[in-house]
């Protein structure tokens, strides 16, 4: 009787494999691939869940006791939406409504904390106001991932696929969120901070010469000149609105120069606290800003220098960095060299400091 020959077993079993691999590799892949995205979704869960703990627990210093109709409140605030207006249809007076859905709803919010807080001061309900909308933004994060997920499974591989490429920079951001969510309560200055921290040290502690409920317009003089400085009102996390009145700034006053300074997301080869200088307006958020600022320098052809200090996401909506806070001294003395470059003793010169008031007088 011969013996069992093995060579020939393995090799119907490398068929075998092979077979198995041709039928059902696409549909392993995918389960691998869905088994990693159900590990992130966890992690989206933990951060939603923790940032809704961290926003009741800062509720909580000006209410006590949580009723039922306040978390039903707190619920309603966390589901809210914002529509965008319709901008294929009319794309030249897109700004003036977008703005006005952003401002509609920042106010929206802050009525909603006002019927769960009470009456509160100003820059704490700024405050609060910041760690709701990290709440809601982990909330969006996790149910857009939750939609694609459900939605691969039913339409197959490409599908899947797709939500595990993009899936990556979603918890990025998502991540950067958590960092910010237990932040806001602190009142400590956060990155985004930089570009009014250093409006602060231009102006010092000069009278305002005009301003509104969220912004400070404050004159000083530099060696001849005036320096018109714009940044928004602290120690709250506001962002004010420095467009506004540096449209009205520069009608009044018909500025030489304009210099705006703020943080900037570096790329993988830059290091947190570099600085970029150059030309243009420096700031982000939804462009109603920036675009008022660009629309009154156009018409007036007034020169807009900017520096911008480099950070991750993480670091501009969490604590101020090190690297970032040690730049603040160095971008005043740049900033005063530039204007003194670029301007003669007379002029009227517009500094904007870009950002996050939070902490920062």
């Amino acid at each position: 009787m011969s013996g069992f020959d093995y060579g020939q077993l393995m090799q119907f079993a490398g068929y075998g494999i092979f077979i198995l691999f041709m039928m059902y590799g696409t549909k392993l892949q995918m389960w691998q691939m869905l088994a990693k995205i159900g590990q992130q979704m966890k992690k989206l869960v933990i951060m939603r869940d923790s940032s809704l703990a961290s926003l009741k627990t800062h509720i909580r210093k000006y209410t006590p006791n949580i009723s039922a109709a306040q978390e039903t409140q707190i619920t309603i605030l966390i589901n809210s939406i914002a529509i965008p207006p319709v901008s294929h249809l009319d794309p030249a007076g897109i700004v003036p409504k977008i703005e006005n859905i952003s401002k509609t709803y920042d106010k929206y919010l802050k009525n909603g904390l006002k019927r769960i807080v009470g009456n509160v001061p100003q820059s704490d309900l700024e405050n609060l106001t910041n760690t709701l909308e990290v709440a809601i933004g982990l909330n969006i994060f996790h149910k857009i991932v939750e939609h694609f997920v459900k939605l691969a499974k039913k339409q197959g591989m490409i599908a899947v696929y797709q939500i595990f490429m993009v899936l990556p920079m979603v918890m990025d951001m998502a991540e950067a969120y958590f960092a910010a969510s237990g932040h806001f309560s602190t009142g400590l200055p956060i990155g985004d901070g930089f570009g009014p921290m250093v409006a602060q040290h231009i102006s010092g502690k000069a009278e305002e010469l005009c301003s509104d409920t969220e912004t400070s317009v404050k004159e000083v003089d530099f060696e001849g000149r005036r320096l018109v400085v714009i940044k928004a009102k602290g120690p709250g996390g506001s962002v004010g609105n420095p467009g506004v009145l540096l449209a009205q700034v520069v009608t009044d006053r018909k500025p030489s120069l304009v210099v705006t300074i703020d943080a900037g997301l570096k790329l993988e080869s830059e290091a947190t606290g570099d600085i970029s200088e150059g030309v243009g307006t420096a700031m982000g958020g939804n462009g109603t800003e920036r675009f008022r600022i660009e629309e009154a320098t156009s018409k007036s052809n007034t020169p807009v220098l900017t520096v911008v200090c480099k950070m991750t996401l993480k670091e501009a909506i969490s604590q101020m960095p090190k690297p970032v806070f040690e730049k603040v001294d160095y971008v005043v003395g740049r900033v005063l060299e530039i204007i003194r470059e670029n301007t003669e003793s007379g002029n009227t010169i517009i500094v904007v400091g870009v950002g996050n008031t939070i902490g920062i007088i």
